[in-house]
């Protein structure tokens, strides 16, 4: 009587087992696509090329914002290798003199820069980013946020 219990319950654990196993190897699958769909590929919203060089940019959040900070991630190469070199942007509102926005990217190393700016309005602006004595301007929109009303 003994042996027909254990055989038993080896059978019950052996169906329970096939029955996990594409539940696992289906949760593996889906963990394994998430974690590869953020490694070391970054989405860049634009991308721009001139005499070998391409300056690639991508904005967070996107679309940016005016009045909260922006975060610029760029990637520049020459002919498809990184390139370490000083990069520059200037920001410009399309339709009003918003002053000198004017700063240095951080290099973030193999061929990325950073920068975080803050932009003052909503509307159309010119992102121009300069690096070894090349202008690329991107065209971008800068949308506004909401204000709660005094009285809410």
């Amino acid at each position: 009587m003994a042996g027909m219990k254990k055989s038993g319950a080896v059978t019950e654990n052996r169906r329970r087992i096939a029955l996990l196993k594409p539940l696992t190897m289906g949760f593996c699958a889906v963990l394994l696509v998430f974690s590869l769909a953020g490694c070391g590929s970054r989405h860049y919203e634009f991308s721009q090329s001139k005499n070998g060089i391409t300056v690639e940019m991508a904005i967070t959040p996107y679309p940016q914002q005016s009045l909260v900070p922006n975060t610029y991630d760029l990637k520049i190469t020459r002919n498809g290798q990184a390139l370490n070199t000083p990069v520059k942007m200037d920001f410009k509102m399309t339709n009003m003199d918003m002053g000198n926005n004017l700063v240095q990217a951080t290099a973030k190393g193999k061929g990325t820069y950073e920068v975080r700016k803050m932009l003052s309005m909503s509307g159309k602006w010119q992102i121009f980013v300069e690096t070894q004595g090349q202008k690329f301007v991107f065209d971008t929109t800068a949308a506004g946020q909401k204000v709660k009303n005094a009285k809410e």
